[in-house]
Formats: C-alpha cells, structure tokens, sequence
C-alpha cells in the first residue's frame, strides 16, 4: 500500500511541477509527509526530485537561456547546504514565516499589472530569492516557491519559464543529494522507495508536458499567481 501510495503521489508531483514550473516538493510534503514523517520524506524524495528537474530541462532546453540567470543560480548553489545542516537540527517555523510572507506578496505583485511590469533586479532580488531557495531545497525539498517567484517578474514566456526554474531547482539537488550522502541521511536503505518515486515522477511529468504546451502564457499566470497565495497563507498558518 505505501509503495503504490508513493508512486502515485510522486506522479501526482512530477505532473504539477511540469506544468507550473514548481510544486513537486509541496506536493509530495503533502501526500507522502504525513505517512512516513516530514524528514524521511525529505530524504526519500531528493533522487526523484533531480531526475524529475533533469527531465524536463532536457525537454525544454532549447528554450533555455542563460539572460538574468546566472546570479541567482549562484546563490541557490550556496543556500543549499546550509539548508540540509538545517534539516539536520533547527526549526522550520523561521523559514516558513520568510517563504510565506514572501509568497504572498509576489502573489499579490503579479496581479497588479504596474507592477507586475517590472522585472526584479537578477543581483538585488535574484541573489537572495536563490538563498531561501537553495535553502528550502536542501531542508525540505521545497525550493521552487521563491525561484518562481523572481523568474515570474521575468516576464519569460511559458516554456522558457519552466525551463529556468527546472535548471535552479537541479542546481540545488544536486547539491542537496550530494549534503544528504555526506552526512548519512540518505543510505542505500532508502534505494528502492527512491526509485519508484523517479518512475512515479517522470511519468507525471510527461503528462504535464504535455499540457504545458497547450497552456495560454495569461493562464498560466493566474494559475501561478493562486498557487503562490495559497501556498504562502498555507505557511503563514504553520507559523500562527
């Protein structure tokens, strides 16, 4: 029951990340957390979580550029281990009050058409969205908030978006994977259940590429924009 539950729940993920860019962590937080613990599912899901990113990239590549990018690509780099010591002793009620409170203002910003006009500056903003990000990633796997909402203020179109935002998110993987190993949270032990999370979430993600593409750039927006509120009130809730 559980495999069959993980394998459908890391499907259910790797399906929303493609078509939005970001949610595989969230989701699988959501479905797999309460089953097997917050922490383990951190751990269990990095392998399908880097493979998932790697996917889609691979699709997307051709729509994939380097413009605005490289800052925040740096700091997610940084951010990420500093993320996996955290999931190893702290807290998690600080970073939820950042993520929350910063998810729902770019919800906010992005349906105000002044100033969803302006795009955030890749070094000021970039650099320290790629902080919360990287450090999310390396603590919970949920990094994808914060990198969507500086590349949404790009104002790139749907593919080139979602191709943006897998890069950022494998960059830290990789390096969380990587943090996991070295300190002896993620063992061979664990090989099996990783596993079926990769098929599950490649074959979401599949799905989901396939409805991206007959996406509306307006709609995925709104969509974006709804997900990001719900998901900053959901953190700011944790922390009340």
């Amino acid at each position: 029951m559980t495999q069959w539950w993980l394998v459908a729940a890391m499907g259910l993920a790797g399906f929303v990340q493609s078509t939005i860019g970001f949610g595989f962590g969230i989701v699988t937080m959501g479905l797999v957390g309460w089953l097997v613990g917050v922490r383990e599912t951190a751990v269990l899901s990095a392998g399908a979580a880097l493979s998932l990113n790697l996917f889609v990239l691979w699709r997307l590549r051709a729509h994939f550029r380097w413009e605005r990018t490289v800052p925040i690509f740096a700091t997610v780099l940084v951010g990420a281990p500093f993320g996996v010591l955290f999931l190893a002793h702290a807290e998690p009620r600080l970073l939820h009050l950042l993520l929350g409170l910063l998810l729902v203002a770019s919800a906010v910003q992005s349906r105000i058409e002044r100033l969803a006009a302006w795009r955030w500056h890749p070094v000021w903003l970039g650099g320290p969205c790629g902080l919360l990000s990287g450090a999310l990633s390396g603590a919970f796997g949920t990094g994808g908030p914060p990198l969507v909402v500086f590349v949404s203020s790009q104002r790139y179109d749907r593919l080139r978006y979602v191709a943006t935002v897998q890069l950022l998110l494998a960059a830290s993987n990789v390096v969380r994977c990587e943090e996991l190993l070295r300190r002896g949270l993620l063992s061979w032990s664990l090989l099996p259940g990783s596993g079926l999370g990769v098929i599950g979430a490649l074959a979401g993600a599949l799905l989901g590429l396939r409805l991206l593409r007959r996406l509306p750039d307006r709609v995925l927006r709104i969509v974006v924009a709804l997900f990001l509120l719900l998901m900053g009130i959901r953190y700011l809730a944790l922390c009340a």
